[in-house]
């Protein structure tokens, strides 16, 4: 756990301190942040000087009137600002994970938990070959938690990297003080 909040303050510590000074994103500019629509030579180029990644995860689920791709589409906008601020690449388009509750309605895309989490161990393992060895997984769904931690678990015990997960939806859930 120590190690994981280390690596958590390794990614974000540059976004804080430029935020903090508002200075420009440390790195050079880029025309884009996002993996797929760099070339080879820019992602080569990029890892020369870096090697981190945000991973957005979301689902397409029921969420009311709200459309049902709302919760791939908050994380993707915050790792897009993470990515600009710390000089990092995203890796767009996650959105197919367990939904929870929603499983049922029409519009929901469900994949089960190990399904979800078996991706995206590949997915990471994947960066990691190619030299990322800072990911930062990014979610606005309470649920995720059930698809990314056993895949963060799992891929730290094999690779001794840690891979820092954030969940947002734990910052938009509003708390009741009690007694009070």
């Amino acid at each position: 756990m120590h190690r994981l909040l280390w690596t958590i303050f390794w990614l974000l510590f540059p976004v804080t301190m430029t935020l903090c000074q508002g200075g420009a994103p440390p790195g050079p500019s880029m025309r884009t942040r996002f993996l797929d629509s760099l070339n080879n030579r820019e992602i080569s180029e990029y890892l020369q000087r870096s090697d981190s990644i945000v991973i957005p995860v979301g689902t397409v689920e029921l969420h009311g009137e709200m459309p049902v791709g709302c919760e791939h589409v908050l994380p993707l906008a915050f790792a897009k600002r993470i990515a600009e601020e710390a000089d990092a690449l995203v890796l767009p388009g996650m959105v197919y994970f367990y939904p929870g509750a929603t499983a049922i309605a029409q519009g929901t895309v469900t994949v089960s938990p190990s399904a979800g989490s078996a991706y995206l161990k590949e997915v990471c393992r994947a960066l990691l070959r190619q030299g990322f060895r800072r990911q930062l997984i990014v979610t606005a769904h309470g649920p995720a938690l059930y698809t990314v931690m056993p895949a963060v678990r799992e891929l730290f015990e094999e690779h001794k990297t840690p891979i820092a997960f954030l969940d947002l939806s734990a910052r938009l859930i509003p708390v009741e003080k009690k007694g009070g």
